[in-house]
């Protein structure tokens, strides 16, 4: 199981568990072949919270759904793209947050389950940890299809919270 440290902002309202996210992360990670040591930092947090992030770190000033931050180094060795290594050996692959009140807000408008949209979002995040971009259309229809393709695989084994 990887290491999944996860901070969850008391005023976002989520009672969401915590072994519940690392799931998650973990089916992702499984079905993109991720094995050994490997290291995810999750925050659940409010529209403020998230919104000054990317205005910090992206220039955007406007709140968000996910967030981002690959540690992922662009070296190749032997063919598996490395990632920085922490001092307890595990490597670590980044940084995901997430506006749990925004997610709610989708999940209505959508007509489905808040955790559905979680699932989503993770998968997303994760995605961008592991490399995938969607800035080309080319590159967001092979993200995209990745993302449904995963997220069909996790909703039918996480149901519980």
């Amino acid at each position: 199981m990887p290491k999944v440290q996860i901070s969850i902002a008391r005023r976002t309202g989520c009672k969401i568990k915590r072994s519940w996210f690392k799931k998650v992360i973990a089916f992702v990670l499984n079905e993109e072949k991720i094995t050994g040591n490997v290291m995810v930092d999750l925050l659940v947090t409010g529209e403020r919270q998230i919104r000054h992030i990317n205005k910090m770190y992206r220039r955007i000033d406007r709140a968000t759904d996910v967030l981002s931050f690959s540690f992922l180094e662009k070296k190749q060795h032997r063919g598996k793209t490395k990632f920085p290594l922490e001092a307890d050996g595990n490597e670590h692959l980044g940084e995901i947050i997430i506006s749990f009140p925004r997610a709610i807000k989708q999940a209505n408008r959508n007509g489905y389950k808040p955790e559905i949209e979680l699932i989503r979002l993770i998968t997303h995040g994760m995605l961008h940890l592991l490399g995938y971009d969607h800035k080309k259309t080319a590159d967001a229809a092979k993200m995209m299809a990745r993302e449904q393709l995963i997220m069909e695989e996790i909703k039918g084994n996480l149901e519980e919270r």
